[in-house]
């Protein structure tokens, strides 16, 4: 909802539940990647790097290292190691670009896609059941908010709000950033991100 009727329902308990439960959703998809990659042996930026190349090859688009390095934020020279780091241990291979010869693109193998399958594959049969027990329009309606979630939740990270709120960056039009105002990195404690059992 926008404009004033959608600000006055800002501090309502069921925008409150729904915020609450798009962060339990991010926390236990987190937990339960976190289960995998200590399975794998993988660091989290492999395992996030496969679902993009995962997600373009379903969509029939060919990825190039630098299209990685933007959807990951992390620079090219990052990007080169991590996927000389995935096909070393046979994960993903690289190909020539069908229009540009010159250009290389990503490509998941079919032994890692069926890794991922197969891993994925309880949490993916969980939630699809719970779907299933819902209605057309239901779902049609979950989908399009989940939608307008992702799409803010993207805006906010790509227009630096996110970084800003915590004092990682600059505010706009400030030249430098204050040090005092970044926290403290928050030690870790054992409890942090327990895997699934």
């Amino acid at each position: 909802m926008a404009g004033e009727d959608g600000e006055a329902r800002l501090g309502q308990p069921a925008v409150t539940r729904v915020l609450r439960l798009v962060r339990a959703v991010a926390t236990q998809s987190d937990r339960y990647s976190h289960a995998i990659r200590e399975r794998l042996g993988m660091h989290s930026t492999d395992l996030t790097a496969m679902g993009i190349i995962s997600d373009a090859a379903r969509d029939g688009a060919e990825l190039t290292p630098s299209q990685l390095a933007a959807e990951l934020h992390l620079s090219a020279s990052a990007v080169t190691s991590l996927v000389s780091r995935l096909e070393h241990i046979g994960h993903v291979r690289r190909l020539p670009h069908v229009v540009d010869g010159r250009k290389v693109v990503v490509e998941i193998t079919p032994s890692a896609a069926d890794l991922a399958s197969t891993s994925f594959q309880p949490l993916s049969a969980a939630i699809r059941e719970v779907l299933a027990s819902r209605s057309d329009a239901e779902l049609a309606l979950v989908g399009d908010v989940l939608s307008d979630v992702v799409r803010a939740m993207t805006d906010v990270c790509n227009d630096g709000r996110g970084a800003r709120a915590a004092g990682l960056v600059a505010p706009p039009g400030a030249t430098t950033l204050d040090p005092a105002a970044v926290p403290a990195p928050r030690p870790r404690s054992s409890g942090d991100r327990a895997p699934l059992s």
